[in-house]
């Protein structure tokens, strides 16, 4: 049997915050919800119908994180922040 293997730089922490997925150099926004956050990236919730490009920047609790999708999986997306957030 094959056990996990923790491969994240940071350590992520469960929390359900509203956030605001901004493109096209801020003309679209959409509403997503962060379900888990590090330093280095989060996982967001995504209602159906949204369509998030590969790079997008991620607004929550007063910042503004540009990022890169990691991977995704049916409404659920993880990605990756650009810059590494200060603690």
């Amino acid at each position: 049997m094959k056990s996990w293997i923790e491969k994240r730089q940071h350590k992520r922490e469960a929390l359900r915050i509203s956030a605001t997925a901004v493109m096209d150099d801020g003309v679209v926004r959409k509403d997503v919800l962060v379900v888990n956050l590090s330093r280095s990236g989060a996982m967001v919730e995504l209602e159906e119908s949204i369509h998030l490009p590969e790079a997008f920047t991620l607004l929550f609790q007063h910042s503004l994180e540009p990022c890169h999708i990691v991977w995704r999986q049916a409404q659920f997306a993880g990605v990756r922040f650009d810059a590494v957030m200060s603690e």
